[in-house]
């Protein structure tokens, strides 16, 4: 990610020692290990809610997808003289192909 080699470690280690003392080094080393840790939790939390937002999003979409059909659906079945009407009307058009395609079923003797 930051393309730091060996070397590089080992210089800002040797200037962190010279820097901080021995005494203090493995307390430091410890606080920068949380720092990292609590960094990347957030991360992943918030890749985790961005997720969560997006499947949210879908969800709504085909729900109201799904209503409008409920509703086209309960009024053919109140008033089957305006079938026609209904029926003539346009469906709300999805991108997706249906699951199962609609064959004749035959019957065997």
């Amino acid at each position: 990610m930051f393309d730091i080699g060996f070397w590089e470690l080992a210089l800002i280690g040797i200037v962190a020692l010279l820097v901080v003392g021995p005494e203090k080094m493995p307390a430091m080393i410890r606080t920068a290990g949380q720092w990292t840790g609590q960094i990347q939790r957030m991360a992943r939390d918030l890749r985790r809610d961005i997720e969560q937002e997006a499947h949210t999003e879908d969800f709504k979409a085909l729900n109201s997808e799904f209503l409008a059909e409920d509703q086209r659906l309960k009024a053919m079945a109140k008033d089957p003289s305006k079938m026609a009407d209904i029926a003539a009307t346009p469906e709300p058009e999805s991108d997706s192909e249906p699951a199962v395609e609609n064959k004749p079923v035959q019957k065997e003797s």
